[in-house]
């Protein structure tokens, strides 16, 4: 079901019921207002839907496999999503807020949350049992952030801030990896933190003085999705970004990746002569430039070649000419920098992250 349309504010909105159990039932952009949102007992698949004012569940997920992504659940006494033993639910890129003594989610199966704010609840995420694996979320100003009474939990590049009762409730800070949690404090630990996050006012998103950007292990140890979207970012943007400039595109601890511009910026406008040996591009003033080359199968975000300044000649500084030809069946690729004296740009992104440029291999 794909559509804009509302449902009746008493009641189940939607009650999904099947006997082909295993294929998902798909609803998307809807506005859903009820007892329930939705009840589930076989698979789903929701995007884009906007739940308010429940006073029982947003999503009451008794059964199967559920995918829910770019969604807002908001408003009411209820609790956002209630996931039952048996069940399992992937929610990413999605918004729980204002629930007046709601749980954001509540974990009986196996639930992974991705790229999520939950804020401003009667606690954030209660684990009853199952499991629950989290990452890239952001869970502030609720009664309480994760609260586990029986099950399994994983947080990792989480940020925890403001919960009244408590960031962590029965989670050791040994299960919590590059994340921001200070109840209890796990700063020292796994790579953690204990800071104020410095929010931008009036939303959950970082300042450009936050200590929280660019907190993460090195890129090649990235786990999880590469992309975030919340319903007010933008769409597929990278999460990985170079915050401070050190060549190291590191995730930003929670839900939103901010979006730095640094100086020199991307080179923009390549494009080949007729000659198909001499690239050109967009000349700004007062920069220089670096040429990296390498085999196309080789090209990754930690993995651009081998510098060959050479290939610039001096009195044209915004072109490259290249005279020596791949193998027969093979290609190369091409990435061009700025430089201006203090630091060298961005090699681009590849997809959704900064291509990485902190040990530049020079061509002797």
């Amino acid at each position: 079901m794909d559509g804009n349309l509302g449902a009746a504010a008493t009641g189940i909105a939607f009650d999904l019921r099947s006997s082909f159990a295993t294929t998902p039932i798909q609803i998307s952009n809807v506005t859903l207002y009820g007892d329930v949102g939705v009840h589930a007992l076989v698979a789903s698949d929701l995007r884009d839907l906007n739940v308010a004012d429940v006073t029982a569940a947003g999503l009451d997920l008794d059964g199967g496999a559920h995918f829910v992504t770019l969604s807002r659940i908001a408003g009411g006494s209820g609790d956002g999503v209630e996931l039952a033993a048996g069940a399992s639910l992937h929610l990413t890129r999605s918004k729980i807020e204002h629930l007046a003594a709601g749980r954001g989610v509540v974990v009986s199966g196996d639930a992974v949350l991705e790229n999520v704010l939950i804020a401003d609840t009667g606690g954030a995420v209660d684990v009853q049992g199952g499991t629950l694996t989290l990452r890239h979320s952001t869970f502030a100003d609720s009664a309480f952030g994760v609260a586990r009474a029986a099950g399994t939990v994983s947080v990792a590049h989480t940020l925890f801030w403001n919960n009244a009762g408590g960031d962590l409730t029965g989670v050791g800070c040994s299960a919590v990896s590059w994340s921001n949690a200070c109840s209890p404090d796990c700063s020292g630990v796994n790579g953690n933190l204990c800071v104020d996050p410095q929010f931008e006012t009036g939303s959950y998103e970082l300042r450009a003085n936050s200590p929280a950007l660019d907190h993460g292990p090195d890129p090649i140890a990235m786990a999880g999705h590469p992309c975030y979207d919340l319903p007010d970012a933008l769409p597929n943007g990278p999460r990985l970004r170079d915050h401070d400039g050190d060549g190291l595109p590191h995730v930003d601890i929670g839900a939103y990746e901010r979006d730095t511009i640094l100086s020199p910026p991307e080179v923009q406008d390549l494009v080949w002569d007729e000659d198909r040996e001499t690239l050109r591009w967009s000349e700004q003033p007062g920069l220089l430039y670096h040429a990296y080359r390498g085999d196309v199968t080789a090209l990754a975000f930690d993995s651009f070649g081998v510098r060959h300044d050479e290939l610039i000649p001096g009195p044209v500084p915004n072109s490259l000419r290249d005279t020596d030809p791949p193998a027969a069946g093979a290609a190369w690729f091409y990435l061009v920098t700025a430089d201006d004296g203090v630091r060298e740009g961005t090699l681009g992104n590849a997809t959704c992250t900064e291509r990485c440029n902190a040990a530049a291999c020079h061509q002797p």
